[in-house]
């Protein structure tokens, strides 16, 4: 899992790299798993710190085992298919005011924002942050 990545960077590899990932709307890790976002802005975890049980070594010896980059991807996102089935996450108002930045490209304003949430400007500020691991400014 990867946090919000607030300055540029760039990976240097060598040999083989079997690295496969998902990329997620800017709040559904933490409206999938109830990550603190802001608790992992630059920075890197391993999965398998939040799946649960035995199903993680299932997974990643699957993932590992599968010959094929876009095998290896499609089980990944089986597997998160699979988690929103099974935990039903329902979006919430900050949910949709961070779809609403992205779709605007940040071209809207924090006014609008807590307008639209119904909440003030600082539990809205607070509570995006947690969200998303980014203020909505």
């Amino acid at each position: 899992m990867a946090g919000q990545s607030l300055y540029r960077y760039s990976l240097t590899m060598s040999g083989t790299i079997g690295m496969v990932g998902s990329v997620f709307k800017p709040a559904g890790l933490h409206t999938l798993f109830g990550i603190d976002m802001a608790s992992i802005v630059e920075d890197r975890q391993p999965l398998s710190g939040f799946v649960s049980g035995g199903q993680d070594s299932v997974l990643f010896s699957t993932i590992r085992e599968a010959a094929d980059p876009e095998l290896r991807a499609g089980l990944l996102d089986a597997f998160f298919v699979s988690e929103v089935e099974r935990r039903k996450p329902v979006p919430d108002v900050l949910d949709r005011c961070a779809s609403l930045i992205a779709s605007s490209h940040g071209m809207v304003s924090l006014h609008n924002l807590t307008e639209e949430s119904g909440l003030g400007r600082r539990t809205f500020e607070r509570g995006f942050l947690r969200k998303v691991g980014m203020s909505p400014k």
